[in-house]
């Protein structure tokens, strides 16, 4: 009986430390899901982040993402580096190509990976909050809104490094002193893991790593993994491309070309559908953007204005009012005041692109508005004096005895100088009450006659 006990025990117990050691033997992982993030951080970088992360797990891979940003929304960083940190997937960031930055939300991103990693000739870092017009948040918002702004992100950062074991001190001086890395320093500073000059030799550089997913250790066997790229979504890419503030500015300026010149000529239905959907599409993308109300509404009394040039008439003065407007609206467009925009201040529109436009958009509802001008002061003729110089047939013979023509599906009493045969072609000369005087015309001269 004792025997039996003892042999039970000794299976138990056998099978419990194989079952031990299997629970800690890492897994390994053989295949890369790769995302490719090459804008700003917004909602829909995040969404599809999601959804790369998703597939990784799902089919067991590692999850690559390539970076570069200039930064963005504070709250869809925070919300990668939580799915990061969730990750059941090893993520590896890879900042790339040569010249590419990780730049101010950037960071965050990049600090929140399993394994951080940098192409040559890219940098990471300038973190420091700018709020106004590129100010300093000190200077633009006062002590406590910079102190609070700054304590806010510092911490943040601090708090990703130390998640990570990465250099914290280094990340919170990204924040409040603007410190920015090359890929060789960041390695030397312990901000990242590894420089690698080609995605596919930063993967067999990682061959053999090991990280610590949430549910686990798991060891990266990626030399030779198949890479599965996986592409925004329709939805996304729009609400991403359009998040662009440049862009934004550029669709607003071609959505009000593109009704100015519908209300101006009627029927054409083009160019009103193009500046329909431009302006929807700018719309889309201020959704996205933190935009000031005040250079929102500057834009639109500038649409205005010019649309009142055309209509109105003000000597040229609302279309100068108009243009400055767009113009201003466009320089004040972007909200860097504001906490929950963490971007580099290079993040905005652009005086190269807002002057021309503005400039073009005016000289064009300028223009139109002369030539709406030169038509109103037009003669309009109508009534029987617009028949003068009308072209009709002769119905029957003329002369000094009169006869019939028909002219634009009317028949006329009619006389000529000449004799004129049935069937030639006339022109109505003299109105004389119900009687009109005609001339014959040569069958050559009739297209170039009403």
């Amino acid at each position: 009986m004792c025997a039996r006990l003892a042999t039970s025990f000794a299976v138990i117990a056998i099978l419990a430390v194989a079952a031990r050691a299997s629970a800690a033997a890492p897994r390994r992982v053989q295949c890369v899901v790769r995302l490719d993030v090459a804008t700003i951080l917004t909602a829909a970088t995040s969404e599809y982040i999601a959804d790369g992360a998703a597939v990784a797990e799902a089919r067991g891979c590692a999850l690559l993402v390539v970076l570069d940003t200039p930064g963005g929304e504070l709250e869809a960083t925070r919300e990668v580096v939580q799915q990061f940190f969730a990750s059941d997937a090893p993520v590896i960031v890879y900042v790339s190509p040569d010249g590419a930055r990780a730049g101010s939300a950037g960071v965050f991103v990049t600090l929140a990976a399993h394994v951080a990693a940098m192409a040559p000739g890219t940098a990471i870092g300038a973190a420091h909050p700018v709020v106004g017009l590129g100010q300093d948040p000190e200077k633009a918002g006062g002590e406590h809104l910079a102190r609070k702004v700054e304590n806010d992100t510092a911490a943040l950062a601090r708090a990703i490094a130390q998640r990570r074991g990465r250099n914290a001190d280094w990340a919170e001086e990204a924040v409040r002193e603007s410190v920015s890395a090359t890929s060789r320093e960041a390695l030397e500073e312990r901000v990242i893991d590894a420089i690698a000059p080609s995605e596919r030799a930063l993967l067999a550089m990682l061959d053999g790593r090991e990280v610590e997913t949430a549910t686990g250790p798991a060891v990266l066997a990626t030399r030779d993994a198949p890479v599965h790229d996986h592409a925004m979504s329709i939805g996304q890419k729009v609400r991403s491309v359009v998040g662009n503030p440049s862009l934004v500015y550029l669709l607003f300026m071609i959505g009000v070309l593109g009704l100015v010149i519908e209300l101006t000529s009627p029927g054409l239905i083009v160019p009103g559908a193009i500046g329909g959907l431009s302006l929807l599409l700018a719309a889309v993308g201020i959704n996205a953007l933190p935009v000031q109300v005040g250079a929102i509404i500057l834009m639109v009394i500038g649409a205005a204005a010019l649309a009142a040039e055309m209509f109105v008439g003000g000597y040229g003065l609302l279309a100068l009012l108009g243009v400055a407007a767009l113009g201003l609206g466009g320089a004040f467009l972007i909200d860097h005041d504001t906490a929950e925009f963490f971007a580099d201040p290079s993040i905005d529109v652009s005086w190269t692109l807002i002057a021309p436009l503005a400039l073009v958009v005016g000289a064009v509802a300028i223009a139109v508005a002369v030539r709406v001008r030169q038509v109103q002061v037009q003669h309009q003729v109508t009534g029987r004096e617009a028949m003068r110089g009308c072209v009709g047939r002769a119905e029957t013979a003329l002369g000094e005895h009169p006869g019939h023509i028909l002219v634009e599906g009317e028949r006329w009493l009619a006389t000529s100088s000449v004799p004129i045969a049935p069937g030639q072609q006339v022109r109505i000369d003299e109105i004389h009450g119900l009687t009109v005087h005609v001339s014959p015309v040569e069958p050559q001269d009739v297209g170039g006659m009403r």
